[in-house]
């Protein structure tokens, strides 16, 4: 894809925001939009973002420019939404343009995975209810 204003062509799954617009996913898991913080640790270093979704099977973060594409990082979640800290090894999948950044988990407690996956369930009813309320109007 290519919009004025960009450097360069890009493909289309550097675009999170576009490919929600558009329907298009390679995701096995459904996704959420969520607020909180992730402390990122690499070596004997540790950076602080901004948690902004989540899934089963991983997150994507904002706000830490030192990570790059192939990267395996251990991670701390925090959101008003978990019970608790949320810790998990993960692999960084992709950088976008804007610095987003996937991440996919490569371990993860099991009971804190279901929390996430109830979180996201919970997210996508509340979604599609709220969708269908705007066309029932």
């Amino acid at each position: 894809v290519w919009t004025k204003g960009m450097k360069g062509w890009t493909a289309i799954f550097e675009c999170p925001d576009l490919m929600d617009d558009a329907g298009v996913s390679r995701r096995k898991h459904p996704r959420a939009n969520i607020e909180g913080t992730v402390a990122i640790s690499v070596g004997d270093q540790e950076f602080i973002g901004q948690l902004k979704m989540v899934s089963a099977g991983g997150c994507g973060i904002a706000g830490i420019d030192v990570l790059s594409v192939g990267q395996v990082v251990k991670i701390a979640m925090r959101s008003d939404h978990f019970y608790k800290v949320f810790n998990a090894t993960a692999e960084v999948r992709y950088i976008s343009q804007d610095g987003f950044i996937g991440l996919q988990f490569l371990t993860i407690n099991m009971e804190e995975k279901a929390t996430i996956i109830d979180y996201v369930r919970e997210k996508v009813l509340r979604k599609t209810e709220d969708d269908s309320n705007t066309f029932a109007a």
